[in-house]
């Protein structure tokens, strides 16, 4: 009878932490060798997509180009590298904007829940949108900061 409950028990364990392991940056990994995607990021609430042209952030409606297709590189939060650019989402604290990427923490983004809210590493403020716009926010929870994959 135990024995049973205790194979389901370690199976239903297994699983969780896969699950919890799937997305979560492994420690030393280089960005160079731990490249994940690309992804295409979708808002909760308005259907757009994150998008670029190369000198701007901002939501669009979702087409899977390459402009809006995002690889993650893993280390001390995800980095997010665009496809077609190769450049990285970047952000001041007020504004956000497509970088060089340089491995810094204004770079650097944290996945929490699903669907994801985008944390960034320096500034603590989340990636948010007006459905006209993208900026960085405080963190609420809300659909306008939920992003899907």
């Amino acid at each position: 009878m135990f024995k049973g409950r205790k194979s389901a028990l370690a199976a239903g364990a297994a699983v969780i932490t896969a699950a919890l392991t799937a997305f979560a940056p492994s420690a030393g990994a280089s960005a160079s060798s731990a490249l994940d995607g690309p992804f295409q990021f979708q808002n909760v609430a308005t259907g757009k997509c994150l998008d670029t042209n190369g000198s701007s952030i901002y939501p669009h409606e979702c087409n899977g180009g390459n402009y809006q297709r995002w690889y993650r590189n893993v280390g001390g939060g995800y980095q997010l590298q665009n496809v077609a650019t190769g450049k990285c989402l970047d952000t001041n604290g007020s504004s956000l904007y497509p970088h060089d990427c340089n491995g810094g923490n204004y770079q650097r983004w944290i996945f929490n829940g699903y669907p994801y809210q985008l944390k960034n590493v320096a500034t603590g403020k989340c990636l948010d949108t007006n459905g006209s716009s993208m900026y960085p926010h405080d963190c609420n929870g809300g659909n306008y900061q939920r992003w899907t994959i």
